[in-house]
């Protein structure tokens, strides 16, 4: 609906393409994954506390259909941890995208769910939002890239065919009702 609506009161035109675009690819290290499997069947826990016991200050929630949720939190005032009880490798590799500068594709090959708590950037727009303005706690150096390999996987730079949706036409005014 929000297509016709779109189609017709601005007069969009849209067509998809396939781009070779610069990105990361989310690969199994060479030592191999180090990534506990969700148990099957299991309910969703609603906060896994994967990353250790501590104080915890949640910066964003992401609910999914199934119950469970992925967690952004500042622990013990400081370092900020990802955690997740039923993720799958792609959305892994979506939610790392957030940290790097282009974006992650998914080719680890491994299916089902994981358990995971890592270590995520903290200044980033999609955080730093999301934090109180007089926050001053320091925040040891973590790289995106040290915490994926502590999971056995790693990230590496490739130029891999991409879809794109491409605007040909669009109006400024819409037409009336």
């Amino acid at each position: 609906m929000l297509q016709t609506l779109l189609a017709e009161r601005f007069a969009l035109r849209v067509h998809r393409e396939e781009r070779e675009t610069d990105v990361y690819v989310l690969l199994v290290g060479s030592s191999g994954p180090k990534l506990k499997q969700a148990e099957a069947g299991a309910p969703p826990s609603a906060n896994p506390h994967t990353a250790g016991p501590g104080e915890r200050a949640l910066a964003y929630v992401i609910e999914k259909e199934d119950g469970s949720r992925n967690t952004i939190s500042r622990l013990n005032g400081a370092r900020m941890v990802f955690e997740g009880t039923k993720v799958k490798m792609a959305e892994l590799a979506e939610t790392i995208g957030r940290y790097v500068e282009r974006p992650v594709v998914d080719q680890t090959k491994l299916e089902g769910y994981y358990e995971i708590a890592m270590d995520v950037p903290r200044l980033t727009a999609l955080v730093v939002a999301r934090i109180a303005a007089d926050d001053t706690a320091s925040q040891p150096d973590t790289s995106i890239f040290a915490s994926v390999q502590k999971l056995g996987l790693r990230l590496e730079r490739k130029r891999v065919p991409l879809d794109f949706l491409v605007i040909d036409h669009i109006d400024r005014t819409p037409s009336d009702n």
